[in-house]
């Protein structure tokens, strides 16, 4: 029983990491990085988010001076950003 269990074991914990590192669609990150902006310059603000690769790229152009960053897939967690512009 015992041999049975500890590839099993192995095997689902290679799923659940697989999974945790699956990079959200472009609509789903927008909404979750933009909540780290003031209400009033989320929906004209900049976001960056990953593509399917996990490359940092530019999901949507904004017209004010807020860019927000995405969470990244592959770090355990939620971690949303906003800051100026002026920073890049």
């Amino acid at each position: 029983m015992k041999n049975i269990l500890l590839p099993l074991g192995l095997i689902l914990t290679a799923f659940g990491s697989f999974a945790q590192n699956s990079v959200p669609s472009a609509a789903i990150q927008i909404q979750t990085a933009v909540l780290s902006a003031p209400a009033d310059k989320r929906q004209n603000a900049t976001v960056l988010g990953y593509d399917e690769r996990g490359r940092l790229v530019e999901l949507r152009k904004g017209t004010n001076e807020l860019i927000c960053l995405a969470d990244d897939p592959k770090v355990a967690g939620l971690n949303v950003a906003s800051y100026h512009k002026r920073l890049e």
